[in-house]
């Protein structure tokens, strides 16, 4: 795995700073030897992106995809906590932005720092089972492996062990699943914004090294802290409008999903 996690170069359809040419991404790779069973990247945004998984699948015919899974539910609460450390996302409320999504369908009511507007529309990119049937219907079923948060925070060695074989990778015998990312916030929302500045800045001169200073600013600006809980009324309307979508994908899984909707089972 490269050390830029997300180089999102695939999803050419989207608004993304990426590795501007195949030569500057593939040099991301340039570590990779013999000694490695497998190689691959983590773009988050490429089962969102109508482009990705067509480049993909022409630059690397018969590529494998791990699709991480989670109810739509939940993601789209957590994504927007997310997108608001990330200093993506101006409304700081999730009902109001989830309420604002027709506006920022047309690109509106969104911070000049949202590289992709339409990466904060949650009603639309947290329908994975659309996404999801998609990437199928392009790559056959035995190259894609669906892994669910649900299954990971059950059992995490089982499922890095389907990993590692759907990949062709030897068990490196890791017992030590420690939680990463949980819910954050930021000390400083203008010390956020001038790491972003400068981060942007040297990505697009082609500068993926010397990152670290600025990492570690960034690091001791946030803090974890426990997110308020979803009230009833905003969970009821989302699992109403991801009812059809959580369907979908259950039958794509073979999963019954519909604890997911909670309220509505």
């Amino acid at each position: 795995m490269p050390r830029w996690k997300e180089p999102h170069f695939f999803n050419t359809d989207e608004n993304w700073v990426h590795t501007s040419t195949l030569k500057h991404y593939e040099r991301l790779f340039q570590g990779a030897t013999k000694v490695h069973e497998a190689i691959g990247e983590a773009s988050v945004w490429y089962l969102y992106s109508r482009a990705a998984v067509p480049n993909i699948e022409l630059y690397s015919p018969g590529a494998k995809y791990i699709v991480c899974l989670r109810s739509p539910i939940e993601m789209a609460y957590s994504l927007h906590g997310q997108s608001v450390f990330a200093g993506t996302e101006n409304l700081f409320e999730f009902e109001v932005a989830w309420r604002d999504s027709d506006a920022r369908r047309q690109g509106r009511s969104v911070t000049r720092r949202c590289r992709e507007p339409k990466h904060l529309v949650y009603k639309d990119v947290c329908k994975l089972g659309d996404q999801l049937e998609r990437l199928m219907s392009i790559a056959d079923s035995s190259r894609v492996l669906p892994v669910l948060l649900d299954d990971v925070k059950k059992n995490p060695p089982a499922e890095y062990q389907r990993v590692l074989k759907f990949l062709g990778a030897e068990d490196d015998g890791r017992v030590v699943f420690p939680v990463t990312n949980s819910a954050k916030e930021r000390r400083s929302s203008i010390l956020r914004r001038a790491v972003m500045v400068l981060g942007a800045a040297k990505r697009s001169l082609g500068i993926n090294r010397g990152l670290g200073l600025l990492n570690r600013i960034d690091g001791r600006n946030h803090r974890a802290r426990p997110r308020t809980p979803m009230s009833e009324e905003m969970r009821r309307e989302l699992e109403n409008h991801f009812e059809t979508d959580i369907i979908k994908l259950g039958k794509l899984l073979d999963r019954d999903l519909t604890h997911w909707l909670g309220s509505k089972v």
